[in-house]
């Protein structure tokens, strides 16, 4: 995944949810079988919020769970693993873009 296009980075919160599942699916998987998995993150300042975010509500089977799909920000909001997280929200998807897309 960490191949896409710049673009593709900076302005998909789909690529973001996707990318941080998968790492966070990769890890736990990994601590549960009594490995360590490799540090596979990411500068990625969307990527790191929502891991953040899925982490902290591991074991909370009410905050845990992920309903419907997330393509946009109303869909990221709607999560309640992202409870606690939603106020920096919008300074990382805009720090996201600024990394990725420049000034655009």
């Amino acid at each position: 995944m960490d191949q896409v296009s710049n673009e593709e980075k900076g302005s998909s919160i789909e690529f973001a949810h996707q990318r941080a599942s998968l790492q966070r699916a990769y890890e736990t998987t990994f601590r549960e079988h009594g490995g360590t998995p490799e540090d596979l993150s990411i500068d990625h300042p969307l990527v790191i919020l929502l891991f953040d975010a899925m982490r902290s509500a591991e074991g909370d089977l009410q905050r845990g769970q992920t309903f419907g799909p997330i393509r946009d920000m109303d869909d990221l909001k709607r999560q309640p693993w992202l409870e606690g997280f939603t106020n920096r929200l919008d300074g990382t998807v805009q720090k996201t873009r600024d990394m990725y897309l420049g000034d655009d």
